[in-house]
């Protein structure tokens, strides 16, 4: 990426020649019409969007730059619908995610600098996980796989990972608690029991600032299908 298009005094010409692309990012995330006057997701897609140009280093460091938006507003999304007065919907998108946009060129240099982004935060997750006697790659092999389940649980996760009650029981505790999950959210006892390592990784995931990229990798939107 040139950093003169990236300048602060490119910077407005440069975002209104992306205004598509920041809009079709946040459509993949939110189900919903979107207005440049009114959707206020627009506005933080465009925040998210200079924040990257302000942020990105080099291709070296942060892999492709418009993939790296995407992660931000992603990200700032995600940020902005847990502070929302509303609780929104969530479910797995079965769309490509975000690193496969086949209108997005990425170099070598930028695959690897991606690659290895995404497994500093994995090493970081499991770091966190091995407290459990947890790792991410058997996670990943046994979750389920009935997309009502997922996205329940999808569900059920972001809703603890904003509760700092929960949070702090899982840091003192070392484990989930169940009961209270339950009580909390008003599912299904089992459901949680069954479930508990992969609601975990996903309530981890959720909650870490740091992990924006596995965020993204999630493919979540917002609101039921069309």
């Amino acid at each position: 990426m040139d950093f003169y298009t990236l300048s602060k005094k490119n910077r407005s010409e440069f975002i209104k020649s992306n205004k598509n692309f920041i809009y079709n990012t946040v459509l993949e995330m939110v189900n919903t019409n979107l207005d440049w006057k009114k959707s206020e997701e627009l506005n933080i897609g465009v925040f998210a969007f200079n924040y990257a140009c302000n942020s990105y280093f080099n291709e070296l460091e942060n892999g492709n730059f418009f993939n790296y938006a995407k992660v931000l507003i992603h990200s700032h999304l995600l940020d902005y619908f847990t502070k929302a007065s509303y609780t929104p919907t969530l479910r797995f998108s079965n769309n490509l995610n975000t690193f496969n946009d086949k209108n997005i060129q990425i170099t070598a240099a930028e695959k690897e600098a991606e690659a290895k982004i995404y497994q500093n935060e994995i090493i970081a997750l499991n770091e966190f996980l091995f407290n459990f006697n947890l790792n991410y790659s058997n996670l990943a092999k046994n979750c389920p796989h009935n997309n009502t389940i997922k996205n329940k649980l999808l569900n059920i996760a972001f809703l603890c990972s904003n509760e700092l009650f929960i949070l702090n029981l899982i840091e003192e505790k070392k484990m989930l608690p169940v009961k209270k999950i339950s009580l909390f959210t008003k599912c299904d006892l089992n459901l949680i029991e069954r479930w508990q390592n992969y609601l975990l990784i996903l309530i981890i995931i959720f909650s870490d600032k740091n992990l924006i990229y596995l965020k993204c990798y999630l493919n979540i939107c917002v609101g039921d299908t069309k």
